[in-house]
């Protein structure tokens, strides 16, 4: 994409446009399911969010999996999946549609001491969700030139 500057196209300097959007704590999302991790090579690199000392609600974990959704649209709101992990560290990653799986996926499980349990994944385990199509309203745009 090439800018214009006065009318006059300019090759020389390229944008992207950056926008904010309204309503990312309501952005819906779909489970993708239990998926092995390894420290030495995470598949979703950043973490978001540690809810690990902030009071996880064990009898209702859909909240935790909502606060990891909610702060992953809040604070990477082009990110489109998000993880948990040892019951409360939320994770994503740039890349993350292309390898959240690539360590292997393994059986959801009812049994807190197995891999994947109520929505969240165990100690090196990543429970993996998707988020739907973004429909919010665009708050802002801003356009961002580099040379």
């Amino acid at each position: 994409m090439h800018a214009r500057q006065n009318g006059v196209e300019n090759r020389d300097k390229v944008f992207y446009l950056e926008c904010l959007f309204s309503g990312l704590e309501n952005r819906q999302y779909v489970p993708l399911g239990c998926f092995r991790d390894r420290k030495d090579d995470k598949a979703l690199p950043i973490q978001v969010e540690n809810f690990r000392g902030n009071g996880i609600n064990w009898k209702d974990m859909s909240q935790t999996v909502k606060r990891c959704a909610i702060a992953t649209a809040k604070k990477y709101p082009k990110l489109k999946v998000f993880a948990l992990q040892f019951y409360g560290e939320c994770y994503s990653g740039y890349n993350g549609l292309e390898t959240y799986s690539k360590h292997g996926q393994v059986p959801y499980s009812d049994d807190i001491n197995t891999n994947c349990w109520s929505g969240v994944g165990g100690p090196s385990f990543n429970f993996v969700y998707k988020f739907e199509k973004y429909n919010g309203e665009i708050l802002s745009i801003k356009r961002i030139y580099f040379q």
